[in-house]
Formats: C-alpha cells, sequence, structure tokens
C-alpha cells in the first residue's frame, strides 16, 4: 500500500486518492495508453534550441512556478 507524500502535501499541495475500482483503474490504464501513443521523446538539444517567445514565457511565470 502507498503510503501519503507528506511533503506532496504540505509544500506542493498535492493530495493523493485511492480507488478501488477494477473498472475505473482500466479507464485511466486505457487514457495513459493513448496519452503515450501522443507522446514523443524531447531532447536536451531541442530544449535548448526553443524559441526566445519560450524562453520569456518561461521567465515570466518563473516567480509562479511553485503554483504550477
Amino acid at each position: 500500500m502507498r503510503k501519503f507524500d507528506t511533503r506532496s502535501a504540505q509544500i506542493n499541495e498535492e493530495l493523493d486518492v485511492t480507488v478501488l475500482d477494477e473498472k475505473f483503474g482500466a479507464e485511466m490504464e486505457s487514457i495513459f495508453a493513448a496519452d503515450l501513443k501522443r507522446a514523443r521523446l524531447y531532447s536536451l538539444e531541442e530544449f535548448r534550441k526553443r524559441g526566445v517567445w519560450e524562453r520569456l514565457s518561461e521567465w515570466v511565470v518563473m516567480p509562479l512556478r511553485s503554483q504550477l
């Protein structure tokens, strides 16, 4: 059984929920699999080549990063 992550709950304001329902679990796995099919590898080289707009956006939201 997974224990609650105190740091995440207190600092990151996260919440863990356990659902004991086979149908719900299967649905979540299906959604995850569909997301994984649309995912792509994002390399360090691509990250370093990001544009000015993306870099500026990161800088603007930096003070809010703990809430995002």
